[in-house]
């Protein structure tokens, strides 16, 4: 199970790529998520709640999370 690492409370990721692009280091209100939504384009998402997180990514174990190359390891932790 993740959970976001200390001082994370979400990030933007890039489903094209794969790849882990903005880290938010404090919390976004609902605006600033719908905000966020309608810059990005259709291949980048924001996540803010781990719940979501935990539903899209399939990281079974701390191994696979310490060997992530999109930069999960950067915003999770595995409990």
């Amino acid at each position: 199970m993740l959970k976001f690492k200390e001082n994370v409370y979400g990030f933007t990721y890039d489903s094209s790529i794969g790849n882990v692009e903005k880290v938010f280091h404090s919390p976004l209100s609902e605006e600033e998520v719908s905000l966020f939504n309608e810059l990005l384009d259709d291949e980048t998402c924001v996540f803010t709640s781990i719940e979501e997180c935990n539903d899209m990514f399939e990281i079974m174990c701390g191994e696979d999370l310490n060997n992530d190359k999109e930069g999960l390891n950067e915003v999770f932790e595995f409990i």
